[in-house]
C-alpha cells in the first residue's frame, strides 16, 4: 500500500525555488498543433519539432539547467509544491512540468489535459516541453511508474523486514498512509487513472513484460505467511486485493471529498480491519 513514501522523496512545502524556466522562441519552432493541442481523442501525441538547436546543444542547456536547480534548492534547503519532482530534479524546469501535468491529470484524466494547459500553467512554450518528453503520453506513463514502482518497492521493503508478520501487516499500513499524506497528488493519480494504462500492467506477453505491482508484492508476502503458518490458506490473490483494497478505498473516499484529514490518522483502523481479514476467515 504505499505511494510515495518507500522511495518518495521527502522535504517540507516551503518558498519557491527561483529557477530560470525554457524558452523557446515560437518562429524557430513548428508544432503539430492538431496532435498537441486535441484533449478529448485518445492520447495526444505531441508533433517532432524542428527546434532551433543542435542536440548537443539542447543537452548543455539541460545540465546547465540541472545545475542551477541543485544550487538553488542547496541554498533554500526546500523546494515548493510545485517545483517538486517526481522523477526529476527538484526545482528544474522538468520537476515543474511533471508537477503541472499531475495536477493537471488528477483533475480531469490523461485526455482531458491538452499539452498547451501543461505548457501554460509551468509558464513556458508547448515546444520547450519537447526538451524533456517526446509526448503527453510519455510524461503520463512515466508518473505513474513512478508511483506505480514506488508502491511496489514499498510493500517489497516491508516483506524483508525482520519482524512478525503481525508487526509487518502494522507497518505495511502505516507506510501505505504516509506515502499517501506526504505525495497526495501522486497517490491519487495511481488510485484514480491506473486503468489508463491497461497494457502497462495487465500483463500482455505479445507486447511488453508483465510489470509486478503492490498487490502482486503483497500477495507474495501473504504466501510466505501462509508457508510458515501464520495464517490460514486461501486465495491469495483476493486477500492482497483486500489487504491493500481497507486503505484504498478509504483513500477513494478522501479523494472524492467524503472522508477528511491525512490518511496516517484512521492507521490504526485500517490495521485492525486487515488482520481481521487475515485472521477470521
Amino acid at each position: 500500500m504505499g505511494i510515495e513514501n518507500s522511495a518518495g522523496k521527502s522535504g517540507e512545502v516551503v518558498a519557491a525555488v527561483t529557477v530560470q524556466t525554457d524558452t523557446v522562441q515560437t518562429d524557430t519552432v513548428q508544432t503539430d498543433t492538431a496532435q498537441t493541442d486535441t484533449a478529448n481523442t485518445g492520447t495526444p501525441k505531441l508533433g517532432t519539432p524542428k527546434m532551433g538547436t543542435s542536440a548537443s546543444e539542447s543537452a548543455v542547456v539541460g545540465a546547465s539547467e540541472t545545475g542551477r536547480a541543485k544550487a538553488s534548492a542547496g541554498e533554500s534547503g526546500a523546494v515548493s509544491a510545485i517545483e517538486r519532482g517526481v522523477i526529476a530534479v527538484d526545482g528544474s524546469t522538468k520537476a515543474r512540468i511533471e508537477r503541472a501535468a499531475l495536477t493537471l491529470f488528477v483533475e480531469r484524466g490523461v485526455d482531458g489535459v491538452a499539452v498547451r494547459e501543461i505548457a501554460a500553467r509551468v509558464g513556458i512554450t508547448d515546444a520547450a516541453i519537447y526538451r524533456h518528453f517526446k509526448s503527453k503520453s510519455e510524461l503520463a506513463e512515466s508518473l505513474m511508474l513512478a508511483i506505480h514502482e514506488r508502491l511496489t518497492d514499498l510493500v517489497r521493503g516491508i516483506e524483508a523486514q525482520d519482524v512478525s508478520f503481525r508487526d509487518k501487516i502494522t507497518n505495511l499500513v502505516n507506510a501505505y498512509c504516509a506515502l499517501a499524506d506526504e505525495d497526495w497528488d501522486l497517490f491519487s493519480y495511481h488510485l484514480l487513472h491506473l486503468h489508463y494504462f491497461p497494457d502497462l500492467f495487465a500483463g500482455d506477453s505479445s507486447k511488453r513484460t508483465r510489470r509486478a505491482g503492490p498487490i502482486s508484492a503483497c500477495a507474495d508476502m501473504l504466501d510466505a505467511a501462509v508457508e510458515a503458518g501464520e495464517i490460514a490458506p486461501g486465495n491469495i490473490a483476493l486477500l492482497a486485493s483486500m489487504v491493500l483494497g481497507i486503505v484504498l478505498q478509504a483513500a477513494s473516499a478522501k479523494a472524492h471529498m467524503r472522508l477528511r484529514g491525512p490518511l496516517s490518522i484512521y492507521a490504526p483502523e485500517f490495521d485492525k480491519a486487515v488482520w481481521a481479514v487475515l485472521r477470521h476467515r
